[in-house]
């Protein structure tokens, strides 16, 4: 998944005194857009509660079970007659170990779920990041072609002021008015791109209607660089993808051990006590202990099924890594061709251009540069500010997924050394 976004200040309710003061001087920053999307989001609570979910789970899947009590009254008959009155209470004991496999296997659940919150906050920081760069590259592009239009709407008055027009100078105003046809129709599509990524930011972002403020982003100068090797060992450390395969092959594991006990038979001690009277009175009190033999049920076929899932979960763990190492080897040759590209358009280089533009078509007003002439340099000072703006956007794409691969979440600091 770029832009001087004016998001609005009339509603600007941003939370912090970082994002107040943003409010106040009418710029906001990535770090306030990234702020709030992820306050806004629904999907992160409900992440965060599933979280919660899977912990209360685990505590309660290592709980004892509840001890067992019976009551029973009755009448005894043998030479006499009298009543019986027994009582009795019992409590299951798991064999050891089962409980707190049990615990642990749903505790990585829950670490699972929160390797997939971490997941989803960086996924939401770069979707927010790319359509902020996106929305303020629209705006400029928008501010180039306004500002064609004005020359050129100068010059199409000041070639139809003249009098008695030649064929060459009739040729002459034709073609301005046909550039500033084709002008009107580059602004509108650039205006539908500007409003159809300034909707997709706001459903991040939340806005109410109203002038929008700008947007402080960094300018990507191609500067910066990646140290492929350093970016891979952190990649095999904090990759999401990774990380919650890790935590599933730790859980397939625990549920090995879970399954080899849970052939072990569980204990169930009880205490009774009896009382009757039979023409002469009679008490019986004891203990005893109850637990299943296994000769049925050894889970002979579920330790099976456990061992085939580990080995499982262990080959796809050892295919997502090598499918980082390749997805970082090629993001990161094409994030260099993307650097490269960007140093290929520094500031000083635009605004010779753009200098030299202006300069050019005073010429033309004065007669010493020909229509022809100013308008192939109009055309190229143009194409050369869009390829800068649109190699922004490609660097910035790049290193957004090199940020994502390897789990980087502090990213507004990156992009502004890059």
């Amino acid at each position: 998944m770029h832009r001087l976004i004016v998001l609005m200040f009339a509603m600007m309710t941003l939370s912090g005194a970082r994002n107040a003061s943003a409010e106040v001087e009418g710029r906001l920053t990535l770090s306030d857009l990234i702020q709030r999307a992820l306050e806004r989001s629904e999907f992160i609570p409900s992440l965060r509660a599933r979280v919660d979910q899977d912990r209360f789970s685990a505590v309660q899947a290592g709980a004892w079970t509840n001890p067992t009590g019976g009551l029973s009254s009755g009448l005894v008959q043998e030479s006499g007659t009298g009543p019986l009155f027994e009582v009795s209470v019992s409590q299951p004991i798991f064999y050891p170990g089962k409980q707190r496999l049990r615990r642990e296997i749903g505790e990585l659940g829950a670490e699972e779920n929160g390797v997939r919150l971490v997941e989803l906050e960086l996924a939401v920081t770069r979707d927010v990041v790319r359509l902020a760069y996106e929305y303020v590259i629209a705006q400029r592009k928008r501010a180039i072609n306004e500002s064609r239009q004005k020359s050129f709407d100068v010059i199409r008055s000041y070639l139809g002021g003249r009098l008695f027009p030649s064929p060459q100078q009739q040729a002459e105003r034709r073609i301005v008015e046909a550039r500033l046809r084709n002008i009107a129709a580059d602004s509108l599509v650039i205006e539908g791109a500007l409003r159809s990524v300034f909707e997709s930011l706001n459903f991040y972002i939340g806005f109410e209607a109203g002038p929008p403020p700008e947007l402080d982003i960094p300018r990507l100068r191609g500067t910066g660089s990646v140290d492929r090797r350093l970016w891979l060992a952190r990649a095999m450390t904090r990759n999401t993808e990774l990380s919650a395969q890790r935590v599933r092959l730790a859980a397939a594991r625990k549920e090995k051990d879970l399954a080899l006990l849970e052939a072990k038979p569980d204990f169930e001690p009880n205490v009774f006590f009896g009382d009757g009277t039979r023409g002469g009175g009679e008490r019986e009190f004891g203990i005893g202990l109850a637990l299943p033999i296994p000769v049925l049920n050894r889970n002979l076929a579920g330790i099976r099924s456990a061992q085939r899932k580990i080995e499982a979960e262990d080959r796809l763990r050892r295919h997502v890594e090598r499918q980082i190492e390749a997805e970082l080897g090629q993001l990161w040759s094409e994030y260099e061709i993307a650097r490269q590209a960007v140093r290929l358009y520094p500031d000083s280089r635009l605004a010779e251009l753009n200098a030299q533009i202006k300069e050019a078509e005073g010429e033309f007003r004065k007669g010493r540069v020909d229509l022809l002439t100013f308008l192939e340099l109009d055309s190229e000072v143009v194409e050369t500010n869009f390829r800068a703006l649109d190699a922004q956007v490609a660097l910035l794409e790049k290193f957004l997924d090199l940020l994502f691969l390897a789990g980087e979440k502090d990213v507004p600091p990156q992009l502004a050394a890059q």
